[in-house]
């Protein structure tokens, strides 16, 4: 172990499970980790690549680690710098979509874009481009055929399985539907080409056909990550596994992956049991198994294992989980609760917490739909309780914010036209001005084509407050002559505090305060965990492509009941969870019923069941109503699987 310390690599192992150990010490080669709910699997990762780090004597040696969200990605990095400090070049830890754009910056070129580009995440955007190409590319007859909607979700299928606009027609049973689909997604790529922007399902796309067509690229990137570690594989869709497929050819396999196949909930989105059969096919990998649960008492982990034992589509030979605490004794871990309706059963699960749970940070209410969530978060509020539903927010809500976000966008993507439509909404609106879009855009293309400095002329000459000027001044010394984004935002930050404190009577305060301060609690969030992320070599690009990629969702408030839909809480714990709504056709869904006991459908409302269940860390409270919406519904099945009822 040359230039190890020792003592911080011994401090790794301390405390680990025999089958931990094997995992943190595993070197070369391909290994398949089955992670169970609660088993470590965090700590493994992170201590594996910290025990990487620390025994290379190379500085140039790097790591790549992908994962699914950036809270996730967020936590990995933390951890492993406290435990190998000033190791930040080192690393590559993020999503599959941050690792894409970081590629993508480095050789657009070869996608025919510049590596300054956009990224256009948000479906009120992508819908008007959708729009935007059907009234370009079709003829009057044929836009009567077209849902702007359906066409953007099948732009998205197409993309997310790897098929090109010259290749859709293949998808289509009917041929003339599949044309005319087939000139709307090409005018949907042209607009987005011509805007110098990409979408999500892009950024993965366009990765990926740019490694496939120079194999030097892959090679690069097998010669700058020696060792890959990939997390919540079961998750990944047709695409992602391309990915790791193009990137390793035939010639790379120091592949950790982490899995586990019961946890498989994101089937609408490409996830599937079979991507494991396709690894294990391609890269013949040892395995591994964490059975054991530290989370869970002994009474949820027997629970848990009696609902998801009654699916088939499982890894062969998987241990069953062993929970990892002594048994809870007399504190009944887990109880149901039966209602009359859905009313009923929000007034009663609010009136419970309220009754046994003093602190309320880590009760959260789990439900398979976000009717029910709302419902109780109805019920909290008539009793004063804390509670809100939290969930990925693409966008800021006030003006205040949409104006700082899209005026630092407009800051790098002069040229954008639908960015500066973006911008005058929030800025007419805060400051009551009435700038054009086409005059601003008449004079920039008349001129030197910069539709920022246009926009700040135009503004300047219209300014009629104080506050506006003070505003304008500073984007004109920060954004326009350089890039000083952070000395504008802090700036804008504090001037938010005396615009919103001296104009308490207008409009877009008056009336938005309380979307103003829940925007800032999510700007902070974000702003803190970006720079923590990247640190002081952040740049404005930089900055903008993770506040793209990250949810503007703000913390939940001191003391308040967290209200999740089970998609939403995976990845977390808490001391105690309330699961309602099941019933039959919510959980398991309607849906799932139409193809069988064992389709795969009802077998992911199982495992969603599952998932739910493995949040619990204390207590766990199971509720079910005998009407929803006024209609008749059975208890769910899982209840009588898991042997709560007869």
């Amino acid at each position: 172990m040359p230039n190890a310390k020792p003592d911080y690599v011994n401090a790794l192992f301390t405390g680990l499970t025999e089958a931990q150990l094997r995992a943190v010490k595993w070197d070369d080669g391909p290994l398949l980790l089955i992670a169970g709910p609660g088993s470590g699997k965090t700590r493994v990762l992170t201590s594996r690549i910290a025990r990487l780090l620390m025994e290379s004597p190379d500085d140039s040696f790097r790591v790549l680690a992908l994962t699914f969200t950036n809270r996730a990605a967020d936590q990995m990095r933390s951890r492993i710098l406290s435990l190998v400090p000033n190791s930040e070049d080192r690393l590559f830890i993020g999503t599959f979509h941050s690792f894409c754009v970081d590629f993508l910056r480095k050789n657009a070129k070869f996608a025919g874009i510049s590596g300054n580009f956009s990224i256009y995440s948000s479906n009120e955007d992508r819908n008007e481009i959708v729009s935007e190409a059907v009234q370009e590319s079709l003829s009057e007859e044929e836009k009567f055929d077209v849902d702007a909607k359906k066409a953007l979700t099948a732009i998205d299928y197409c993309k997310s399985n790897l098929i090109s606009p010259a290749d859709c027609l293949e998808s289509f049973r009917d041929r003339s539907r599949g044309e005319i689909f087939q000139k709307v997604y090409f005018e949907y790529e042209k607009i987005l080409k011509g805007l110098n922007a990409l979408d999500f399902n892009s950024l993965l796309f366009y990765t990926i056909k740019i490694i496939k067509d120079r194999p030097h690229l892959a090679k690069r990137l097998r010669n700058t990550y020696k060792y890959w570690c990939l997390d919540e594989f079961q998750d990944t869709n047709k695409a992602q596994f391309s990915l790791i497929e193009a990137m390793a050819s035939d010639s790379f396999n120091n592949i950790f992956l982490v899995a586990d196949d019961d946890q498989i909930i994101y089937q609408w989105n490409g996830a599937s049991y079979r991507r494991l059969e396709e690894f294990s096919s391609k890269f013949h990998p040892d395995k591994l198994q964490l059975p054991t649960n530290f989370r869970c008492s002994p009474e949820i982990v027997n629970l848990a294992n009696m609902l998801v034992s009654k699916n088939n589509f499982r890894t062969p030979d998987k241990y069953p989980l062993i929970s990892g605490k002594d048994p809870a004794g007399s504190d009944m871990p887990i109880r149901l609760l039966h209602f009359g309706d859905d009313e009923a059963e929000a007034v009663g699960v609010v009136d419970d917490i309220v009754s046994r749970h003093e602190s309320r940070d880590s009760v959260v209410v789990l439900a398979r739909t976000r009717a029910i969530l709302d419902q109780i978060q109805k019920a909290a509020s008539r009793q004063g309780v804390a509670a809100r539903v939290m969930q990925r927010r693409d966008d800021f809500q006030s003006s205040l914010f949409q104006f700082l976000v899209f005026c630092l966008k407009l800051s790098i993507a002069r040229g954008d036209v639908r960015i500066l439509g973006k911008l005058l909404f929030p800025f007419n609106k805060l400051f009551d001005f009435e700038l054009a879009l086409e005059s601003i855009k008449l004079k920039a293309d008349s001129s030197h084509g910069d539709y920022f400095r246009a926009w700040l002329e135009e503004a300047f000459q219209a300014a009629n407050s104080e506050y506006a000027t003070e505003v304008l001044v500073r984007v004109r010394e920060k954004l326009l002559k350089g890039d000083s984004y952070k000395e504008f935002c802090e700036f804008y930050l504090e001037w938010i505090d005396r615009f919103t404190s001296e104009n308490e009577s207008n409009d877009p305060v008056k009336t938005k305060r309380f979307e103003i301060d829940e925007d800032r609690a999510a700007w902070n969030e974000i702003w803190r965990e970006v720079h923590q992320a990247i640190g002081s070599d952040c740049t404005t690009d930089m900055f903008l492509q993770e506040l793209e990629l990250r949810s503007k969702e703000p913390p939940l408030e001191k003391n308040g009941v967290a209200l999740m839909t089970i998609h939403a809480s995976k990845g977390s714990e808490f001391d105690h969870v309330y699961l309602c709504g099941l019933a039959e056709d919510i959980l398991p869904s309607y849906f799932s019923k139409k193809g069988g006991d064992q389709s795969p459908q009802m077998e992911e409302e199982r495992r969603n069941c599952f998932v739910a269940i493995t949040r619990a860390r204390s207590s766990l409270t199971l509720s079910f109503a005998d009407r929803y919406r006024g209609w008749r519904k059975q208890p769910s099945r899982f209840l009588s699987e898991m042997e709560l009822i007869n």
